[in-house]
């Protein structure tokens, strides 16, 4: 005990000491302030060595970020697109509100909000002013065709009708005259007849009556009809002048028409599987699978397709049947097909660039042919390659 007061006493002793010489030597403190600003709480500033400015600083122009070629535009579901002059115009699965996305800003904005409920597949004129929405319920499918007009707030609206019950194969004008004119195809009690539905008088034209029911129609000129394919049974194609069917190519289970600007390919199945080849001279031949709705023609090129072909292999299985029902999905390829040279070019292996499987089930390509739109049928996503992008 006698250590410990001893040791306390000389520390008493050692700061009344060191008190008395902080005192003699700087000054009694005015205020507690002076207290604290001794010992570098606001007291003298501490010289900084200059620094270079960082460029960054000198121009805050944003760098620009190198896009992909291949992306994804949506997360929601897609029932059918367009290309614009400043990106793309799709409608909304389910709903039929319209939308748009910039390419150049990647803005996308509601441009059309009318409802049209239960809506599965929209197809759209080439300057995507007149639609047709395709309705599914309780597996009866109506088609509700219309013109864009200017509705409250700026938005869009739809003035439209709902064509007769059992309308199919639907087809919109591709020029400025026939803009507003739908084609579409009704059953007769002797075939099929393919009619014109002219917007502006509101009226029915029909253009041709056939013998044949099951048929898929390439509206155009000149204007096909090829047998709904299947692995079961040989299909036909056929050119359609007035009413009569004039035979284009021999017959072949699971035959597939595929029409470009000066022509048309066929898929079908022969000894050696699957085969797509063009009917005119040179003659093009693919062991790839081409499908009507996975082609779409390069414009202001009279041969030339964008085609997206399966990398599956097809040894198993019918095809097409399997894909049309839902039980077979792909992981594609993007290819320009130039029919007129024989030659094809790979542009995207969509599983390596993305890391995801597309199946695409429609394809769209934007009048300077440097876009290409199309929907994963996995999930219904708006994909884009852009062809300008180099990878």
């Amino acid at each position: 005990m006698k250590k410990i007061l001893i040791t306390c006493g000389a520390l008493i002793i050692l700061l009344i000491i060191g008190a008395w010489l902080y005192v003699l030597v700087v000054g009694t403190p005015k205020s507690v302030e002076d207290i604290f600003a001794k010992f570098g709480n606001g007291g003298d500033s501490i010289p900084v060595t200059p620094r270079d400015p960082d460029p960054r600083e000198l121009d805050p122009t944003p760098v620009p970020v190198k896009l992909p070629a291949l992306r994804q535009l949506t997360t929601r579901p897609v029932a059918g697109a367009v290309a614009t002059e400043k990106g793309v115009r799709y409608s909304e699965r389910g709903t039929g509100h319209l939308y748009e996305i910039n390419i150049t800003d990647g803005k996308e904005t509601l441009i059309g909000g009318t409802t049209i409920p239960q809506t599965v597949i929209v197809q759209f004129s080439s300057d995507g002013n007149t639609m047709a929405f395709t309705t599914e319920k309780n597996e009866v499918r109506e088609i509700i065709v219309g013109k864009l007009t200017k509705g409250d707030g700026g938005m869009l609206g739809i003035d439209g009708v709902t064509l007769p019950l059992g309308a199919r194969e639907i087809g919109l004008g591709t020029t400025a005259t026939t803009s507003g004119h739908i084609q579409y195809l009704l059953n007769t009690e002797t075939g099929s007849s393919g009619y014109i539905y002219d917007l502006a008088t509101k009226k029915s034209t029909s253009v041709f009556s056939i013998p044949l029911r099951d048929v898929r129609v390439l509206w155009g000129s000149p204007l096909y009809v090829y047998t709904s394919p299947t692995a079961q049974e040989d299909g036909y194609a056929y050119e359609v002048k007035g009413n009569k069917l004039l035979y284009i190519t021999a017959s072949a289970p699971s035959l597939m028409a595929i029409p470009y600007a000066t022509g048309l390919m066929v898929t079908k199945h022969t000894k050696t599987g699957l085969i797509t080849e063009d009917l005119g001279a040179p003659k093009y031949q693919a062991a790839g699978v081409f499908f009507n709705e996975k082609c779409v023609s390069i414009p202001k090129q009279i041969a030339s397709l964008y085609c997206a072909t399966p990398t599956n292999e097809l040894s198993e299985g019918e095809y097409p049947d399997d894909w049309y029902k839902g039980k077979a999905s792909f992981s594609d390829i993007l290819w320009n097909v130039n029919i007129g040279s024989t030659t094809a070019t790979v542009l995207s292996n969509f599983l390596a660039e993305s890391g995801r499987e597309i199946d695409v089930a429609s394809i769209y390509v934007s009048a300077d042919g440097n876009y290409i739109y199309f929907i994963n049928k996995n999930d219904g996503a708006l994909w884009l390659f852009d062809t300008t992008i180099s990878n």
